[in-house]
């Protein structure tokens, strides 16, 4: 890398590099494997011009990814602070506004 690595006051700590695949790379495979449901589905893959709505479809997808982050956030706040995952070593903190 050419370029130190640098942090700005506020922001959150540099991520530290470990053996767990990358991000881009999980991406990828679920678009790909997205792709090949929407042939099998709907004989082809997702397309410009398609006769759908396209803001439509996504204001709809949005409320639902608002619906599962507020349904994490509710059994976060019912749930004991405990592991986040089995496969994460890190605790889930309450995700309930702290008390005045």
């Amino acid at each position: 890398m050419t370029e130190q690595l640098r942090q700005r006051m506020g922001d959150q700590p540099l991520p530290i590099p470990n053996n767990q695949p990358d991000v881009q790379s999980l991406l990828i495979a679920d678009i790909e494997e997205r792709r090949q449901l929407g042939i099998t589905r709907y004989g082809t893959a997702l397309q410009p011009h398609n006769g759908r709505d396209a803001l439509r479809d996504l204001y709809e997808e949005l409320i639902d990814a608002a619906l599962y982050v507020r349904q994490v956030i509710e059994e976060r706040a019912a749930a004991p602070a405990g592991p986040a995952c089995p496969h994460c070593h890190t605790t889930t903190p309450s995700m309930k506004e702290p008390s005045p």
